[in-house]
Parts: structure tokens; sequence; C-alpha cells
């Protein structure tokens, strides 16, 4: 997924779903069904291999998910500055991500804004998965 593509990701379970697959080892497959009652949207095979109907953590819209993703797999390699930005556009929280061991002060390498922090953060994490 490029940056451009990144940017363009709204709140939901594409972007949960891309997530859960760059952080937490899942592989998703996009369906839309139901299984013993209960309508799921993807169907995840887990790094042990095994398929399970699932949806995605709801790391772009709930904070506390979005947290346990800072906690559980940004912090150990980046610093997360998260921000409200004072402008006219709609994107009013920016996440940065830096390297955390640097020899040098560094201008963050993965950075997203978004209207939501959940979603901010997702963005910025999305780049840095990558860098």
């Amino acid at each position: 997924m490029t940056d451009e593509e990144i940017d363009k990701l709204e709140s939901g379970i594409a972007t949960d779903a891309a997530i859960a697959e760059a952080f937490y080892g899942w592989i998703a497959e996009a369906w839309t069904d139901t299984f013993d009652g209960q309508q799921y949207s993807h169907k995840f095979q887990s790094p042990d291999g095994v398929f399970r109907w699932a949806n995605p953590e709801p790391f772009s819209t709930e904070i506390s998910a979005t947290m346990q993703l800072v906690e559980d797999k940004l912090r150990a390699q980046w610093c997360v500055t998260l921000r409200t930005v004072e402008d006219e556009s709609a994107n009013k929280w920016r996440c940065s991500l830096a390297p955390l061991h640097s020899t040098r002060h560094e201008v963050a390498s993965a950075r997203g804004w978004a209207e939501a922090a959940p979603l901010a953060i997702c963005k910025a994490a999305l780049k840095g998965a990558r860098a």
C-alpha cells in the first residue's frame, strides 16, 4: 500500500484489517458472510494457520483498541507523538512516528493525519510498517 493509498483510508473494517495484517500477522480475505448466525466482514488466517471468522479489532474507530496497538506494537521501536492541528482542514489530528533508537534527533519518518485520533495513528502505523 502506498502513502497515497494510506492517506485515503477511512475509519472502518478495511483499515482495521490492514492493521491486523501488518502488525498481528493475520491474513484477511474480504468477505461478508454469516457464520453461526453472526455477520462477519472478513475471514482471517491467524499466524498459526487457522482460519477464523472475525471482525478485526476496531483500531481506526476505538481509541482503546488503537492504544493497545501503540502499546503492543509501536512503542518498542517508535517514538509516538499525537497532537491536534489547528487549521482549516478536516484533518484535526496528526500522529508522527520517529525511530526510537537513532543516533540523532530525526524528523518523523511516518505521519498520519485524520479527523479522529485513532485513524491518524493507524495511518502513521501503516506507513511506519513499511519503513
